[in-house]
């Protein structure tokens, strides 16, 4: 068993369960919350944005990694091809030649 398997879901169900809160209220035209209740869902919220920025960081990490990874193949494909189109030189010193007069 994953132990990180509810993890991604913690978020979505977090603020499923504060729109629940909200949406019993749905009908009424006004509704009234008492400092303690607006505390808790300040409370609420605040740490679904800190799991939110947590999460942000995470993804923002693994791409980071995928593209490093991408990055080292580019890297050994460049190498190879430097050596295989510089293994004819045999020491000689090559100079482009842009178009100037000799």
């Amino acid at each position: 068993m994953n132990p990180f398997s509810n993890v991604s879901h913690d978020l979505s169900n977090g603020i499923g369960l504060v729109l629940g809160d909200f949406l019993t209220h749905s009908g009424n035209d006004q509704i009234t919350l008492s400092s303690e209740e607006l505390n808790c869902i300040a409370g609420q919220l605040t740490l679904l944005q800190g799991l939110a920025v947590s999460m942000e960081h995470e993804l923002a990490v693994h791409r980071l990694g995928e593209a490093g990874g991408v990055a080292l193949v580019l890297e050994q494909l460049a190498a190879e091809n430097q050596k295989r189109l510089s293994a004819g030189v045999n020491g000689n010193v090559l100079t482009p030649n842009f178009g100037r007069k000799p």
